[in-house]
């Protein structure tokens, strides 16, 4: 969808994800956003748990020391 694009990231989906923490509704959105994490893990190339966007998942889910368990798969 967007990539490794940070810009599209933080404009399109972390704000959104934003507003919706802020009404309250984190654990609602929790699993989307983790499934968003992983997805873009397996799905570009060059990506690292250290990159921006999960990075920035992790601090929306409140993930600390994530493990991915697919990573071993790629």
């Amino acid at each position: 969808m967007y990539s490794n694009n940070d810009g599209k990231w933080r404009s399109q989906i972390f704000r959104k994800a934003d507003d919706l923490i802020k009404t309250g509704v984190q654990d609602t959105i929790k699993g989307f956003l983790l499934t968003v994490r992983e997805c873009y893990l397996t799905q570009i190339e060059s990506a690292k748990d250290s990159d921006f966007v999960p990075q920035r998942l992790d601090k929306l889910t409140g993930v600390l020391n994530h493990v991915n368990p697919f990573r071993s798969l790629v």
